[in-house]
């Protein structure tokens, strides 16, 4: 958790409230992901944040993970 809230503090303005969906999201993401993110799935349901985020950890740019250029 605390590395999600580091990564979404880092966006700076880009993130200034967070929809009934992200919020609810959020908890099931960290309740289950574990901390290497192993079990994550870059075209599962995941709000376009935490796509972002796993994207960063893995060391890709801050695009959605499954996106193609």
């Amino acid at each position: 958790m605390k590395d999600v809230l580091e990564f979404v503090g880092g966006k700076g303005e880009s993130y200034k409230a967070a929809n009934k969906d992200l919020w609810t999201m959020m908890l099931e993401f960290c309740e289950t992901m574990s901390p290497n993110l192993d079990g994550y799935e870059a075209d599962g349901a995941w709000p376009t944040l935490l796509d972002d985020f796993v994207a960063s950890k893995k060391g890709g740019n801050e695009k959605k993970v499954d996106e193609v250029a």
